[in-house]
């Protein structure tokens, strides 16, 4: 029983990093696309 306990947390934090990284990256694309539009603007 503790060891699917375990497993089940180790898959949790796994997931949250990888949500982290994927908002992180989708928020850094979207600062990105906004300088581009930003400077054709200009």
């Amino acid at each position: 029983m503790g060891k699917i306990v375990e497993f089940l947390g180790i898959m949790q934090q796994r997931r949250k990093r990888l949500f982290c990284t994927f908002t992180t990256a989708i928020h850094n694309q979207a600062k990105n696309d906004r300088t581009l539009v930003y400077k054709n603007i200009r």
